[in-house]
C-alpha cells in the first residue's frame, strides 16, 4: 500500500477527516462514528451541499460503527472495529462506494436521516436556490433510491482591481441551471423503509456488499453510472489503491540521517511521499483543474498555479501540463486566467492582469519548460503569455515597476494597507517575470518581445 496509507488504532486520529477524489468530498467524523457532509460540484458551487448535518451512519449486524483501526488514503479508509467487523469507503470521480467482505451471514443498514439531505438553498438575499424535483423516492424495479433538484441562481460576477483607477474587465452576470441526480445503489437487492424521519437503506447476504452514492446532473447519466457499478462493483479500491500506488512508486524520497539507530525525523519521507498523492485526489480529470483543497473550495486560479510548482518537484510532468492547458483552454481575452471558477469552469471572479496570479501562471509555464524542454505545449500557450506580459507593461512607469496594493495576501486593506505603491513581494515577482520571459521569448524565436522585458527588467533591477 502507498505510504500514505496511514495507520491508526485510535480511530481517526483527528475529529474529522476529508476525502475526496475529482468533484465529491465526504468527510468522517469521529464522536458519531458516520459520514456527516457530502459536497458535489456538479452541482452550483454555491449548492454544492447534497448531505449536510447529521451523520449517515453504517450499521452492521445490528452493531453501529465506529471508527477504531483506521487506515486512511486521500481518496477514502478502511476501518476496523468490534468483533472484526470491517469495511472499506473510497470516492472516485463522481461516486462515493463502501465495501463489506464476505462472512456467513450479514446484514448492512445505511441509516440517513431526512434532515441531512439539503433541500433548501437561499442566496443572502433570500432568493431561492434549490428546488425539489423530486424527493426521496424508491425506485422497486432498479433497487435504488433515487432524488433530484435543480439547481439555478444568477450571479454577479466580481471584477476586482488592487491597482488603484486601472481597468478590470467586466465578466457580466452569469445565469446558471443544473439539474442534480443522486441514486443510492447496491450489488445485491436493496431494501427500503422510511422511519421516524430516517431512510433506511438495508442489504443483506453473505457475498460481498457494496454500497453506492452517485451523482449525476442527468437521470441517464445517472443510470449508466449505477449500470457501470453493477458490471464490476468491488473495482472501485482496487482502481485506486493501483492508480495511487502507481504514482507513489514514481515520486522522489527524501533521505532522513539516522542517529542512535532511528530517523529523528522519521514522519518527513512519508509526508514527502504522500502530498503528491493529496493533490492527484483534488484533480478534475476531465478538465486538467486542480482545486484548491479537498474539502469546501473548488477551482481557482491562484490555487493552481502554486501547488504546481511543487508537483514538477515531485516528477508529475503530465498533470502540470494538463494544468497549464487548462489555464490557457479558460482564459480571459487578455490572457488573464481565472481568479475563481464556477463549477462548469466559467470565471466567476476575476482580477487585474497585473496580479499574482498572472504573474505565478508565466513563472509556472517556465519551470515547466525548464523541467520538460516541451516547446509544442510552451508554443500553445505562449500566444497567452504575450498577452499578459503586454498587459502588464502598460501599468508600468519609468521606475519599470507598477503601483498596487498587493496580492500577494487576500484583501490587504484589512490589515491597514490602504495606500497604492510599490509592494516588494509583487515587484520581487515581475522581475523574475521579466527574465523568464525574457528566456521564453527567445526560445520561440520572439525577439521584440525579449527585448522589451530586458529592458524592463533592467530597470527594476
Amino acid at each position: 500500500m502507498p505510504v500514505s496509507d496511514i495507520d491508526l488504532n485510535t480511530g481517526l486520529g483527528w475529529w474529522q477527516y476529508w476525502f475526496c477524489d475529482g468533484r465529491v468530498s465526504i468527510c468522517a467524523e469521529q464522536e458519531s462514528g458516520g459520514f456527516n457532509h457530502v459536497i458535489w460540484y456538479g452541482a452550483l458551487v454555491s449548492t454544492r451541499d447534497i448531505f449536510k448535518g447529521e451523520s449517515i451512519k453504517i450499521i452492521y449486524n445490528g452493531c453501529e460503527a465506529r471508527f477504531e483501526k483506521v487506515s486512511i488514503y486521500p481518496f477514502g479508509l478502511r476501518n476496523c472495529w468490534g468483533n472484526n467487523l470491517e469495511y472499506w469507503m473510497t470516492v472516485e470521480g463522481d461516486s462515493i462506494v463502501w465495501g463489506f467482505e464476505e462472512e456467513k451471514d450479514k446484514e448492512i443498514r445505511f441509516v440517513i436521516p431526512e434532515k441531512t439531505i439539503v433541500k433548501e438553498v437561499t442566496d443572502s438575499s433570500g432568493n431561492r436556490l434549490r428546488e425539489v424535483l423530486k424527493e426521496p423516492h424508491y425506485d422497486k424495479k432498479r433497487g435504488t433510491l433515487n432524488f433530484s433538484f435543480l439547481d439555478q441562481q444568477r450571479i454577479e460576477r466580481k471584477s476586482v482591481s488592487n491597482f488603484g483607477e486601472i481597468y478590470t474587465p467586466d465578466l457580466g452576470e452569469l445565469e446558471l441551471r443544473k439539474e442534480v441526480h443522486i441514486g443510492i445503489a447496491s450489488n445485491l437487492p436493496l431494501k427500503y423503509k422510511e422511519k421516524a424521519d430516517k431512510y433506511c437503506l438495508t442489504v443483506e447476504g453473505k457475498e460481498k456488499i457494496f454500497v453506492g452514492f452517485f451523482f449525476a446532473n442527468s437521470q441517464q447519466e445517472l443510470a449508466n453510472k449505477i449500470k457501470s457499478f453493477r458490471q464490476n462493483p468491488g473495482n472501485s479500491m482496487e482502481k485506486q489503491v493501483a492508480r495511487y500506488l502507481k504514482w507513489h512508486e514514481t515520486i522522489p524520497s527524501l533521505k532522513v540521517e539516522e542517529t542512535g539507530g532511528k530517523a529523528r525525523y522519521y514522519h518527513l519521507p512519508r509526508f514527502f511521499k504522500s502530498w503528491p498523492l493529496y493533490m492527484e485526489s483534488m484533480k478534475v480529470k476531465e478538465a486538467g483543474a486542480i482545486r484548491a483543497n479537498n474539502s469546501y473550495y473548488w477551482v481557482w486560479g491562484w490555487d493552481t498555479t502554486l501547488p504546481c510548482m511543487g508537483l514538477l518537484s515531485a516528477g508529475d510532468y503530465q498533470g502540470v501540463k494538463e494544468a497549464i492547458l487548462f489555464l490557457n483552454r479558460t482564459a480571459r481575452e487578455d490572457g488573464g486566467i481565472a481568479h475563481a471558477f464556477t463549477s462548469d469552469f466559467e470565471h466567476s471572479c476575476t482580477y487585474t492582469i497585473g496580479g499574482a496570479h498572472n504573474l505565478s501562471f508565466v513563472e509556472l509555464v517556465h519551470r515547466y519548460y525548464a523541467s520538460t524542454l516541451d516547446k509544442e505545449t510552451l508554443l500553445k500557450v505562449y500566444p497567452q503569455l504575450k498577452k499578459i506580459i503586454s498587459g502588464i507593461l502598460t501599468l508600468t512607469d519609468d521606475t519599470g515597476m507598477y503601483i498596487t496594493r498587493g496580492m500577494g495576501t487576500d484583501n490587504p486593506e484589512e490589515f491597514g494597507r490602504t495606500a497604492f505603491g510599490y509592494v516588494s513581494l509583487e515587484m520581487g515577482w515581475w522581475y523574475n517575470v521579466t527574465r523568464y520571459m525574457q528566456k521564453l521569448s527567445r526560445i520561440v524565436g520572439d525577439e521584440n518581445m525579449a527585448k522589451k522585458v530586458k529592458e524592463i527588467g533592467d530597470k527594476v533591477k
